[in-house]
């Protein structure tokens, strides 16, 4: 509705530093905006945001068209002046400026030194009570000075007050939006401002509480639908609500997935059942008791070539060796003149596997003296010249027998 300022008188606005010293007046005077605007209807109000307050301040500016106003803010402090009327219309907002200090010098005339003293200005009178109030944006809780993403939602909710509402949006250099709720619901806006934009929010309940935040700026990594003229955001914008919700799914199913992979872990170091280890035991005391009985009829695994003495081509050494295979051990030799059939009785059987079960496995009669040979992998592998040695020094031992078994009968 009006345009307002606090350049000197008879100056004209120029572009500087937006900055106040601490205790500076302020000469503020403003003129009816041109254009289709409301007229505005006394008495006039400064609306003032500060970066160190929790609420907004609200100072009378009379019902003239002028007023002077003494910063009374520590240096460091950010403030951005707005102002409304008695009806609620809007003369917009100016830049947000800063304090710095404005010390004066005092001079000890005893001494004749000068020491610097803060300014000292009359201070403001401040509520007693404010609004307690939650904010939430896409990045979680709403902090003081937070850069929201343009496009994205801004949710606040009164926690006391009472109702209606009415949220107010302050742009710098722009008049300020107002969001009316007749509840106790989240009042969600969203941030339709250029990059870097700077504003403060603030809420007032219908008994004069108030709640402010601030400064605080549009962040550039959201959408641009927003910002066209006319143009709809609509599917664009996850509220907080929605958010939050997909927060809480998100965490389930990482809970969910956590307990799976921990239930996994866990089943791969489960303890190998009792039944499994009796088994297995089983298995290796029938191995080791099999290995036993094999050493105790003298079983040799992979002996080499036998010595010529073995292969003696006497007779009567002949006779000994099958007397020593036919008679158990610890029993006396077998005598020459017992018959091919009594001699030749015991019956020996060796199995060999693969595939990682027990190498060989053994079957004989009671008193059964064996002696295993190396398995035959085919022709040209390294144990086949042995092999065929050991072969042929059997079949050689075997035709002695034969003979010496021959000459016995004879002489019976």
């Amino acid at each position: 509705s009006w345009l307002f300022d606090w350049d000197p008188p008879g100056t004209q606005p120029t572009v500087s530093i937006p900055q106040t010293a601490q205790c500076e007046t302020l000469f503020i005077k403003w003129t009816r905006a041109t254009g289709n605007v409301p007229d505005y209807v006394p008495p006039f109000y400064l609306r003032i945001y500060t970066s160190t307050f929790p609420f907004p301040i609200v100072v009378d500016a009379g019902e003239q068209l002028n007023t002077s106003f003494t910063v009374p803010f520590a240096p460091g402090t950010q403030y951005q002046i707005c102002m409304v009327d008695s009806q609620g219309n809007s003369g917009g907002c100016q830049a947000s400026y800063t304090v710095y200090p404005n010390p004066t010098i005092a001079t000890n005339h005893t001494t004749n030194q000068t020491t610097l003293v803060p300014a000292t200005c009359g201070n403001l009178t401040y509520p007693t009570q404010s609004l307690n109030v939650t904010g939430i944006d896409n990045n979680g809780p709403l902090t003081q000075m937070a850069w929201t993403d343009q496009c994205n939602d801004i949710s606040v909710t009164p926690l006391n007050g009472t109702p209606p509402f009415v949220l107010t949006v302050a742009p710098t250099y722009h008049p300020p939006l107002n969001i009316t709720s007749d509840s106790m619901k989240p009042i969600n806006w969203t941030v339709t401002l250029g990059w870097a934009h700077q504003y403060y929010l603030s809420l007032v309940d219908s008994q004069g509480l108030s709640w402010s935040i601030g400064p605080l700026h549009s962040g550039g990594n959201g959408l641009t639908d927003c910002l066209v003229l006319g143009g709809n955001s609509l599917g664009h914008n996850v509220s907080p609500g929605v958010a939050a919700g997909a927060s809480v799914a998100a965490l389930v199913v990482g809970i969910m997935i956590g307990g799976l992979t921990f239930w996994w872990i866990a089943a791969r170091r489960r303890p190998v059942p009792a039944s499994r280890i009796v088994k297995r035991h089983s298995s290796v005391t029938s191995q080791t008791s099999q290995r036993e009985h094999m050493n105790q009829y003298g079983i040799t695994p992979y002996p080499s070539t036998p010595e010529p003495s073995t292969m003696s081509p006497d007779p009567s050494t002949s006779t000994d060796v099958i007397s020593r295979a036919a008679s158990p051990p610890g029993s006396p030799p077998a005598q020459v003149g017992r018959s091919l059939s009594e001699r030749t009785a015991p019956q020996v059987y060796v199995v060999h596997h693969d595939g990682g079960r027990p190498p060989i496995s053994v079957y004989h009669t009671e008193g059964a003296e064996v002696v295993e040979l190396p398995p035959s992998y085919g022709p040209g592998t390294p144990v086949d010249a042995p092999l065929a040695q050991s072969a042929r020094a059997i079949r050689r031992l075997s035709q002695k027998m034969r003979g010496s078994s021959s000459r016995t009968v004879s002489n019976n």
